[in-house]
């Protein structure tokens, strides 16, 4: 490796290496960990290190087998499923002995999310989703800074253990004793209380989900053998583990979702994948206004790669003939148009079924949003820091190993996109590390 890669690796590195020596040797709170920690008990943290090692070396025993492509690939899928719901229960149990307790915790307590509470006991939806901005004080703080669609993941469970009513009630006992920090009594009905694991595995599933688009973005980027190694190192990135029965880690599945479509459209012009694109963000946008940023990231994802799958454009515009440029930009414009368009479905939807007023939705929602007290000047620091502590080892990596042209769409995306809501003020103290962290 050259000194001018070394040097590149620092940028990132540096960072990072801090980062972890604070949480080994200064885990209280402070200026760059936003949250107390303690060091966990050894008998917590010895099945957290096995699990781990077991894993990496079953993942390595795949990857570098002989076996054909094909079965290495079934042995992949198996082991994300497997391994990775091990690695969550491990990772759970450093931090919380009981990890039963500790998942359904976050799924029922109110100060945890609030979905459960707000969504599991709807029955008419309809006035729900048409009157949600006008009742949004009426919610926990979480659930009032975020659109509908993730409440309605417990009502649809809800109706799902109604259609079950035996299986909902053998259900219940347990689980009725996991919401007393509920803002719901424990005597709901069993459908309802039930739900609650309906969204605790809806929400696992959702970040296991990642690896499928993961695997073929990799694949179409960099080939079977990168995308096999991406799948197996996905379930050790640190959100994964640390966030579980947390939607956020959702997050994962959209993004790889839309980039796999943004990567379809420009290298095969498609206009099919563009407006499914503006489809997945619309849906996305309903359930958290967090993926917003997303689209971004989609956007200059996009306009890097057709600059660089168009060389023509670039020498219409060192010949200034804007004509040229414009001719080959056309079919790019109507992709653009149709990926918006896109976005905006689910929420014509909701209009048009539910009367459901968009804009006083997101008025009511960054009203509160952005009264968030944080100050300005300390987060435009730890915003960068965040990014290239959590993002820049592997966009660092891939510069390295396969060049800069080969990283730039990937890093422009993503740093211009969380540096221009670092500089905006959007992403707000907490909620904004935990964005950039995931």
């Amino acid at each position: 490796m050259s000194k001018r890669s070394i040097a590149f690796l620092l940028i990132p590195g540096v960072p990072t290496l801090i980062f972890i020596g604070f949480l080994l040797f200064y885990p209280q709170r402070d200026l760059l960990i936003l949250w107390l920690r303690e060091a966990p008990a050894f008998d917590a943290v010895a099945p957290l290190v096995i699990g781990v090692l077991a894993y990496c070396a079953l993942a390595l025993w795949i990857l570098t087998g002989k076996a054909p492509a094909r079965w290495r690939a079934i042995g992949l899928v198996g082991l994300a499923s497997v391994g990775a719901l091990a690695i969550q229960v491990v990772v759970t149990r450093a931090g919380e002995p009981d990890v039963w307790v500790a998942l359904l915790r976050r799924t029922y307590a109110w100060k945890a999310t609030g979905y459960w509470a707000v969504g599991a006991p709807v029955t008419d939806v309809a006035d729900f989703i048409g009157n949600y901005p006008a009742r949004l004080d009426l919610y926990p703080v979480h659930q009032a800074r975020h659109p509908p669609g993730l409440s309605l993941v417990f009502w649809l469970g809800t109706r799902v253990f109604e259609m079950v009513p035996q299986f909902a009630e053998s259900l219940a006992g347990p689980l009725r004793e996991q919401s007393c920090q509920s803002l719901l009594s424990p005597s709901l009905p069993a459908p309802v209380m039930a739900s609650g694991l309906f969204g605790a595995i809806a929400e696992i599933a959702m970040a296991m989900l990642a690896v499928v688009p993961l695997y073929f973005l990799v694949k179409r980027l960099a080939g079977r053998t990168a995308a096999g190694w991406a799948v197996a190192l996905y379930p050790l990135i640190p959100g994964f583990g640390m966030w579980v029965s947390q939607f956020d880690r959702g997050f994962a599945l959209i993004t790889a979702l839309v980039l796999l479509l943004c990567e379809r459209i420009v290298a095969e012009n498609s206009r099919r994948d563009a407006f499914a694109a503006g489809v997945v963000l619309s849906i996305a946008t309903f359930l958290s206004f967090g993926l917003v940023p997303v689209a971004g990231i989609a956007a200059v994802y996009s306009l890097v790669r057709v600059w660089q799958s168009t060389p023509a454009l670039a020498a219409s515009l060192k010949a200034r003939t804007p004509g040229g440029a414009l001719a080959l930009l056309r079919p790019r414009l109507v992709q653009g148009g149709l990926a918006l368009a896109g976005m905006t479905t689910i929420w014509i939807a909701a209009y048009v079924l539910f009367r459901l007023d968009v804009f006083a939705l997101w008025r009511a929602i960054f009203s509160s949003h952005l009264d968030i007290p944080f100050p300005y000047w300390p987060f435009v620091a730890w915003h960068p820091w965040d990014i290239i502590t959590f993002a820049g080892v592997p966009l660092v990596a891939i510069a390295v190993t396969a060049g800069w042209r080969r990283a730039a769409a990937l890093t422009s995306a993503f740093v211009i996109t969380l540096g221009v809501l670092s500089l905006a003020h959007i992403a707000r103290g907490e909620t904004g590390r935990v964005w950039l962290f995931f």
